[in-house]
């Protein structure tokens, strides 16, 4: 199999914002979110690679990166940046499974030139501790060491300039009340736009509350200042509660948080 790793151009934009899976139904429920924060996020140092399949010029795999003063890690010094994710298509639908080839280290080798070339000093990175989806081992294979931990999410860190480097998960400053100063129920929905699982969620609860006198809160955190002022980049409260985003909650579950609320 022969792949290329290539920058994100204007004909790729489309499949990059439904992460390489326009063929999925799930994924067209995430709307144009993705594509907004994608015109914003271009001046803000944003990059993605993508790896193409050269005989078919078929979509395998991307990594977006980008500082982490846009993303979920906290850190004082300047010239760190954070991959949001690397994925290789593995699913036998649409462009087929292209995993176990490589292609994640080519991507990886690839955005860390980049960011050596942009004089990044250290590139932060996650993954999951359990071994089913973007797992952070994979990373400490690639020299990467362990900097924090959430729960199952783990942070790991490489250093670019052979100094020790510093970061961890930002940690939310605070919660939205579980009601409005008129008593009615208050629904907040924090949204980076990095990840379209947040936008199909954010498009489910929309739905979900279409027939309901209700109006949910939308926290742009791709906005500095929202980042800033909470200290999370994606979530959704009902009530006060945090309902978990991955994988994305059905709209029936959410329909019954909210009645529970109500």
């Amino acid at each position: 199999m022969s792949v290329t790793v290539v920058d994100l151009a204007p004909e790729h934009e489309f499949e990059y914002c439904r992460c390489l899976e326009s063929w999925s139904d799930e994924m067209a429920e995430a709307g144009d979110t993705k594509s907004h924060w994608l015109a914003k996020m271009k001046n803000e140092g944003l990059g993605v690679k993508l790896a193409i399949e050269e005989e078919n010029g078929t979509y395998a795999g991307m990594i977006q990166y980008y500082p982490t003063s846009y993303s979920p890690v906290s850190t004082d010094e300047k010239g760190i940046w954070f991959i949001h994710c690397i994925w290789v298509h593995g699913h036998k639908k649409g462009q087929g499974n292209f995993q176990g080839h490589g292609i994640g280290t080519a991507l990886l080798n690839a955005a860390e030139e980049d960011i050596r070339n942009r004089d990044g000093l250290a590139i932060a990175a996650w993954g999951l501790i359990l071994p089913f989806w973007m797992k952070s081992r994979w990373y400490l294979k690639h020299g990467y060491l362990r900097a924090d931990k959430d729960g199952i999410r783990e942070l790991v860190i490489k250093s670019l300039d052979g100094r020790p480097h510093s970061v961890v998960w930002r940690q939310a400053k605070q919660r939205p009340p579980a009601r409005r100063d008129d008593g009615s129920l208050n629904i907040s929905m924090f949204l980076n736009g990095a990840c379209p699982v947040s936008s199909i969620a954010y498009s489910r609860l929309l739905e979900a509350t279409a027939d309901l006198p209700l109006c949910p809160e939308l926290i742009d955190t791709s906005c500095r200042e929202e980042l800033e002022k909470w200290q999370q980049t994606d979530a959704l409260f009902i009530g006060g509660r945090e309902v978990r985003l991955g994988p994305p909650p059905s709209k029936r579950k959410i329909r019954r948080a909210v009645m529970r609320g109500l």
